[in-house]
């Protein structure tokens, strides 16, 4: 694959996570905002609107919220630049490391939105679980982030063939 053929790419997966994460953000804060939680299937997934002023799982929300902004904003982007980097320029990549990348990517970049116009707010509404086992309030991109990772690690321990 050329650098140009992977650059559009990763530009369409970027733009079909990013499109389907803000779109989602977009109809839970419509439907979901002073409604209280919406139970689905037994209880086994609720939507719910939050804000989530932290990082995955509201880890650093108790940061003033200067440091927050300095953590979150310019730290996420220039990291989610170099990574985009390495995904464009690692020519030792193979399709599912590309697919990968680019879900982080996309991921990384719906939750860089909503802290860059939402005023260092994500947007959360999705909780899955069974009785009080039960997941962090999370959106699409989180998903994204956390498919792209888990694939990532899946490849370095199992040998993806490359197609000839």
């Amino acid at each position: 694959m050329t650098k140009s053929e992977r650059l559009r790419y990763i530009a369409f997966m970027v733009f079909v996570v990013v499109a389907l994460d803000q779109g989602s953000k977009y109809l839970a804060i419509q439907l979901l905002t002073d409604k209280g939680a919406i139970s689905l299937l037994n209880d086994s997934v609720r939507f719910l609107l939050a804000e989530n002023r932290g990082g995955f799982l509201s880890m650093g929300a108790a940061l003033p919220e200067g440091m927050r902004r300095a953590i979150f904003l310019p730290v996420t982007a220039v990291l989610l630049l170099l990574f985009f980097l390495y995904t464009l320029f690692d020519k030792k990549l193979n399709r599912i490391m590309l697919n990968a990348s680019a879900l982080i990517i996309g991921g990384g970049i719906g939750n860089l939105l909503d802290r860059g116009f939402r005023e260092g707010i994500v947007i959360d509404f999705v909780n899955i679980g069974i009785g009080n086992l039960r997941t962090g309030i999370f959106n699409l991109a989180d998903v994204a982030v956390l498919g792209g990772c888990i694939i990532l690690f899946y490849t370095l321990f199992i040998p993806v063939k490359q197609p000839h």
